[in-house]
């Protein structure tokens, strides 16, 4: 309608010119080029509306152009006296395009598709350039923070073409072509050119946004000097000095304009590349070889995500700074030889100075910044894998030990960062007095040159070359942080680069065809190694094939290679020669159960749709149905990571429930059921991998120590050191000599399982019971309307807070605490020291400049050295306290705090808790901590300290400016309040978001055999895109809400600017110009001190969520004390010498809220006593083990071994004097010594004698370093079998009165395990031996036989006795297991 108004009065006035005698020809040509710009408005307008989601930038323009014309045009006929009708046609004008302007500026955002109104997005990419300038379009947001606390389903989500799915393809295309073209070259891809090529036309706005601030900065001094100029001239016009005092106010808007969009615009180029190198290195550790994982780790990887990425993003900030700074300097000084001829080359040789001492400081703080990297990826593993070993530490009483491994790595780490410390005290040292020397030198030349007096240094020349003396302390300060920034840049760049050329699989290792011959699975001549660089290959001359439709099973001893050959189906092993071959898609079920933190329903479905009847079935065949009946929220139950509140079994049959749900054609089952029951066992082979179980029809591999399966197998494939021995059918085996009859003769008769031709009414029973146990009525599958109620019942994470508000004094109060009050406040008094000196150098200047003759020039000069120094001198002491004294207690104090309230926490915390949240604490938080906050803390402090200095600068020498500054400083404290509120929270969230991505790299990266055998890579990415999105929304608005502040302060600095110039002009005839140029001087540099002040108190903020996160592990719920009055006595007493347990009516349950587990337990196990526990799901058999060793405390009742109650004892004495072979084995990424002696308490002879017991010396002792071999993270390099040998060596080693064996035997074949058993009866002949089993006949010589039901003690008996009756619950357990007799 605007539009349309305009170009009727553009008519008009072209009419009423056309006809006015008194216009002229110029006035009728200006009216019809009006209407025609009106009639192009009117056209461009409805093009808008019509094709675009934003205002038009060239109509906003226009409008806003037009109006000034217009205004210009009515003022000159006023002035004419032509006020005919023509005048109010232009007024007309004037109001519709004013109006026009405003309108356009109020449309909102739409969706072209849809026409709605939409968010803006984070960079404003979809809002007109005025609302994008100012940030006008953060309004709403800022306004909702005000009023809430924001979550992130507020903030506002980046448009497609910034999405990651979007960048991580434009970095592919050129890293990919990087490559190639390096591989033509035989060069190594460099991959800062393809990260610069990929996101260049970005940068390309940024160079002319850079460009145009950089004019504007040296146009400032013009102006001083101009307006000092006309203040020492009395007969200049005032409105000369209004309008120089008015282009001050505009030169600053414009600088602050330009400046912001080049910070905003490089900071959108250096996330691009951050999201393209994280969603890069996700990807990358997707698809690592075996050598390769093995060369890198979770912690590597997470410091990449946290750190690295971190440090490329921020350089790009400065990424116009190399080339800029060296013109700004070279421009600086031409300006300043205007004003001191020769005299400035004294400065340049004092910058000439400055430089390589910047330079030689940033080389060594780059050497140190590598070091203490790689120290912090030293620390991080070691702290990655103390928390994912955390239940076995606990058990085995190596908690403290870890506990002082991490601590002495953090030591190290520290040594750097001291180091980091000192040279950033020098750094900031140079950067900061730089410019004062140059002044000095300058001025002292300049004095003893020139000593005529009309050539003395007066106000003009003195603050115009302090100005650009300023303008160059600026590079001269920053040059240190290039240094710094760039060398973290460079190593961050190359440890990224490393990892993303490290060896991928390689695809061609399988051959994925159509199987011609009816075999879907064909290997031949193969052979295989986990790493490449091995001599020795782990399979050799494989020669097999599995036919369409048949069940191949795979035996052999522990560590023959069968999980390797399933491995060498996958892919996943390095193929030296031959040929593999699968025809089909795949699922996998590895021997170690790969579980989400997720749903169960979530972990069955694995992405794949929802489908009632099928998933009834899964849930059935796999024997899950009564575990569902026993959990909280059924299948809506939320599994911890690695499957915490899970059992060993419950884990097996949900991976196996996994791969039969989501129908594959090839089934690889690596040992699936040797954490189950016999009975277990048989059910699932019945009904699920058997003939006539749910995967008949399908091929299946199967790997399995239960020889009872083997008859019903179609093919058996026999694995004897490293190669196929036999292969062939039962019967043609049979028929053989060799290794497999040799087997079967010896153990086929200790299991006989009996066909049931009836329904099964025995319920299936498991190794380990649920962690919660309630009515067997309870519906096990949620109905569709019910799965929202039952997931929230079945939450087991605890969500993690995001805080609210700003954060509190009293954590500052804490952080001070840490670092040591006293250096505090020392450090603050040599910060006001130094300030005061600063300030007295220009004080001193000014009094020269206005100094009678009484004085030498060498007395001025002298003084302001002495200045000079002072500031120089207090400077580097502060800048040594804040970093080598108050940095350096506090990082040490709040890591040392948080990993002793993490480790003394129950085991109850890491169950709720996911290893990547706690990670994110020890990672991105203490970052904070190290790196940041105290660079903060000393910029704070330092920026209110020149806030406080210039205001009291300017009102001492133009007192009217109290008048101006009272009213700003209200506003300053409203835009801080109104700004800190919403910047916080967003900070919070950013926190938050960032804890998934850490917890998502560390599950596919321990899970991504399983992952990649499914295809579901493509699902993890997209996960990992969608967790990038939401940290790139939250990251992106928190910097342009700080970019909407910012704006507002530097134009409030530019006013009060404009508002000194004012006064000073105002009172030229009262203040002297020297005086003047002190007041504006310190005026100009208000506009960066006052942002400085609120980003660095809005940094100190939020660096304040970190402490707050850290101060919260400061105070978690601790287990019991580590150690009692009573231990000494006790253990000087040999305790326990008998090894006698008693429980006394014990009660137990995991968690407050939680059932008994345990419910009045009352036994009594004489020492030396060989006692079997057996049970059903949900029975209590581990809840003993956990109440015996203290995981969980007892609710009522005790347990006292040998006459003393062990609540009374310290944990780790109770720990250490008992010792538990766990079903899961965990090993650490040490050597073998580490492994099995980690406090080297223990002879070489002693470890290897218990080598020797567990049948392990001959893996170890060929090995030229012996005992300080080194052993994967995770025992990677040993096979499952192997793990649990290990941990039988362990146990055999500490040789303790009292042994717990929970399903220790589970993952071994049967002439392992005999072997074990009849190691266990030697070795630990005078122990008691408590032995929790799923293989009936591994406990049937057991003294006693201890049957838990519902957490009470069901029956207890020799073996012998309970068999003798058929209707007692051991009987009928054994009788569903085929054991006939004890």
């Amino acid at each position: 309608m605007t539009s349309l108004l305009s170009l009727i009065a553009s008519l008009a006035a072209l009419i009423l010119a056309a006809i006015s005698s008194s216009s002229s020809g110029s006035v009728t040509l200006a009216a019809a080029f009006s209407v025609a710009a009106s009639i192009g408005a009117a056209a461009s307008l409805y093009v808008e509306h019509t094709r675009l989601a934003r205002a038009s930038t060239g109509l906003m323009l226009y409008w806003l152009f037009a109006f000034i014309v217009w205004v210009i045009r009515i003022r000159t006929r006023f002035v004419l006296g032509q006020t005919d009708a023509l005048v109010y046609v232009f007024i007309v004008q004037a109001v519709l395009n004013a109006v026009s302007f405003i309108l356009e500026n109020m449309t909102f955002v739409q969706d072209f598709e849809t026409g709605k109104r939409v968010r803006p997005t984070p960079l404003g990419s979809n809002v007109n350039v005025f609302s994008r300038v100012t940030y006008w379009y953060m309004q709403p947001l800022l306004v909702k923070g005000a009023q809430k606390e924001l979550e992130l389903d507020d903030l506002w989500k980046p448009d497609r073409s910034q999405s990651s799915s979007a960048i991580i393809n434009r970095f592919q295309v050129r890293w990919k072509a990087e490559i190639e073209s390096a591989k033509g070259k035989d060069k190594k891809p460099w991959l800062i050119r393809a990260l610069l090529l990929a996101f260049y036309p970005a940068l390309i706005v940024g160079f002319f946004q850079y460009w145009i601030s950089f004019i504007c900065v040296f146009i400032q001094p013009m102006l001083l000097d101009s307006i000092l100029s006309f203040i020492a001239d009395p007969n200049g016009k005032n409105y000369m000095g209004y309008i120089l005092a008015a282009a001050i106010l505009l030169n600053g808007i414009l600088n602050v304009t330009m400046n912001i969009q080049q910070f905003i615009t490089s900071l959108g180029v250096g996330y691009q590349i951050r999201s393209a190198l994280c969603t890069s290195i996700f990807r990358k550790s997707l698809n690592l070889t075996n050598t390769a994982r093995q060369a890198t780790s979770t912690g590597h990887i997470n410091n990449m995500l946290a750190a690295d990425t971190q440090h490329v993003m921020w350089f790009m900030v400065a990424f116009f700074d190399p080339i800029g700074i060296p013109v700004r300097i070279a421009v600086a000084i031409y300006f300043l030889w205007q004003q001191l001829g020769v005299a400035c080359l004294a400065g340049l040789g004092v910058i000439l100075l400055a430089i390589p001492i910047q330079a030689a400081i940033g080389k060594i703080l780059m050497n140190r910044f590598d070091e203490k990297q790689s120290r912090g990826d030293v620390r991080i593993e070691v702290v990655n894998e103390t928390l994912a070993s955390i239940k076995l530490l606990k058990l085995y009483g190596w908690d403290t030990l870890f506990h002082k491994r991490v601590s002495d790595s953090r030591q190290e780490e520290l040594k750097s960062i001291k180091s980091i410390g000192i040279m950033k005290s020098w750094e900031t040292l140079v950067g900061s007095v730089a410019p004062l020397f140059v002044s000095l030198a300058s001025f002292a030349v300049y004095s003893i040159i020139n000593t005529a007096p009309d050539q003395a240094l007066n106000a003009s020349r003195i603050f115009v070359s302090l100005s650009l003396f300023n303008i160059l302390s600026e590079p001269i300060m920053y040059l240190g942080w290039i240094f710094a920034t760039g060398s973290a840049c460079y190593i961050s760049l190359n440890r990224m680069q490393e990892f993303l050329l490290l060896e991928e699989l390689d695809d061609s290792n399988v051959k994925r065809e159509i199987a011609k011959d009816g075999n879907v699975i064909a290997v031949k001549n193969g052979t295989f190694k986990w790493d490449a660089a091995a001599e020795e290959s782990t399979l050799s001359d494989i020669n097999t094939t599995v036919p369409q439709g048949s069940l191949t099973a795979v035996i052999g001893r522990v560590g023959t290679g069968k999980s390797s050959f399933i491995s060498s189906l996958l892919g996943d092993m390095h193929k030296v020669s031959g040929e593999v071959r699968v025809s089909g898609s795949v699922a996998y079920v590895s021997q170690q159960a790969w579980i989400e933190n997720a749903t169960i329903r979530d972990n069955i479905l694995f992405g794949s749709e929802y489908n009632e009847k099928k998933y009834q079935a899964v849930i059935d065949a796999c024997a899950l149905r009564r575990d569902l009946t026993l959990l909280v929220s059924g299948d809506m139950t939320e599994i911890g990571e690695k499957g915490v509140n899970l059992s060993g079994g419950q884990k097996q049959r949900l991976s196996l429930a996994r791969a039969v749900y989501n129908d594959a054609e090839i089934y690889l089952l690596d040992d699936v059921l040797s954490a189950v029951d016999a009975h277990v066992d048989k059910h699932i082979f019945d009904n699920v991998i058997g003939p006539r179980g749910m995967l008949s029809g399908k091929t299946r591999v199967f790997v399995t120590h239960g020889v009872h399966h083997l008859p019903s197998c179609d093919k058996i494939i026999v694995i004897k050191d490293k190669t196929i021995e036999q292969q062939g059918s039962y019967q043609e085996l049979i028929d053989q000599e060799g290794t497999f009859k040799v087997l079967i003769e010896e153990f086929a008769h200790d299991v006989v399982m009996e066909k049931e031709d009836g329904d099964d009414k025995t319920d299936s029973k498991d190794s380990i019971e649920t962690k919660v146990v309630v009515d067997d009525k309870q519906v096990s599958v949620v109905k569709a309307e019910e799965v929202d109620e039952k997931e929230e019942e079945g939450k087991l994470m605890t969500k993690e807070e995001a805080g609210k508000g700003l954060a509190k004094a009293s954590v500052f109060v804490k952080y001070m605490r840490a670092a040591g009050m006293s250096w505090v406040i020392l450090s603050f008094v040599l910060l006001v020291g130094s300030q005061v000196a600063t300030v007295g150098t220009g004080i001193w200047l000014t009094n020269w400049s206005s100094g009678s003759g009484t004085n030498t020039t060498g007395y001025y000069l002298g003084i302001y050295g002495f200045l000079v120094i002072l500031a120089s001198t207090l400077s580097l002491f502060t800048n040594l306290t804040m970093y080598v004294k108050v940095g350096q207690n506090a990082a040490r104090v709040l890591h040392s705090n948080m990993l002793e309230g993490v480790m003394n926490s129950p085991m109850s915390f890491f169950d709720t808790n996911p290893l990547g949240r706690i990670t994110n604490r020890f990672v991105g938080d203490i970052q904070i901590v190290d790196e940041s906050l105290v660079e903060t803390y000393v910029a704070f402090l330092t920026c209110i300290a020149q806030c406080i200095a210039t205001v009291i600068v300017i009102c001492s020498v133009t007192p009217y400016f109290l008048a101006v500054i009272l009213p700003l400083i209200a506003v300053y404290y409203y835009l801080q309040n109104y700004y800190l509120k919403t910047a916080q929270a967003l900070q919070r969230v950013s926190r938050l978001t960032n804890s998934p991505i850490y917890t998502l790299a560390n599950t596919t990266f321990t899970g991504v055999s399983t992952v990649k055998a499914f295809n579901k890579t493509g699902k993890y990415i997209e996960k990992n895109n969608e967790l990038q999105d939401a940290m790139q929304s939250t990251f992106l608005t928190s910097m342009t809400v700080g970019r909407w502040i910012q704006f507002r302060l530097e134009v409030l600095g530019a006013f009060i600017s404009f508002g000194a110039a004012v006064f000073a002009v105002v009172q030229r005839n009262n203040i002297s110009a020297g005086s003047a140029g002190l007041s504006i001087g310190y005026a100009l540099q208000i506009t960066q001190y006052l942002y400085q002040a609120m980003r660095t108190f809005g940094q100190f903020q939020n660096n304040g969520v970190s402490l707050e996160r850290i101060f919260e592990y400061f105070e978690l719920p601790s287990e019991a004390p580590q150690k009692t009055g009573l231990d000494d006595g006790v253990a000087l007493a040999g305790w326990p010498n008998e090894g006698r347990v008693e429980f006394k009516d014990l009660k137990m349950r995991y968690r407050e809220g939680t059932p008994l587990v345990l419910n009045g337990i009352s036994v009594d196990v004489k020492g030396g006593e060989k006692v079997g526990i057996v049970g059903r799901t949900g029975a209590g058999k581990s809840s003993l083990s956990v109440a015996l060793f203290r995981l969980s405390e007892a609710d009522e009742g005790s347990i006292v071994i040998d006459g003393v109650d062990v609540s009374k004892l310290g944990l780790n004495l109770l720990r250490t004097k008992l010792t538990i072979i766990p079903q899961e084995a965990v090993l650490f990424g040490a050597s073998v010594r580490d492994n099995i002696d980690p406090g080297h308490l223990y002879t070489d002879d002693q470890i290897w004698s218990a080598l020797e017991a567990s049948h392990l010396k001959s893996r170890f002792a060929g090995h030229e370093e012996g005992l300080e071999q080194k052993i994967k993270s995770g025992g990677e390099n040993m096979s499952v079998g192997e793990r649990q040998l290990f941990c039988l060596a362990r146990a055999i080693l500490r040789k303790t009165k009292i042994l717990l064996l929970d399903e220790a035997t589970a993952g071994i074949d049967l002439e392992t395990d005999s072997l074990i058993q009849a190691t266990i009866r030697r070795e630990f002949a005078d122990s008691t031996v408590l032995t929790i089993a799923h293989r009936i006949q591994t406990i049937m010589d057991s003294d006693k036989i201890m049957v838990l039901n519902a957490g009470r003690v069901e029956e207890m008996e020799s073996p012998t006795e309970l068999m003798k009756n058929p209707e007692s619950a051991f009987a009928q357990l054994a009788a569903a297991a085929g054991v006939k007799e004890a």
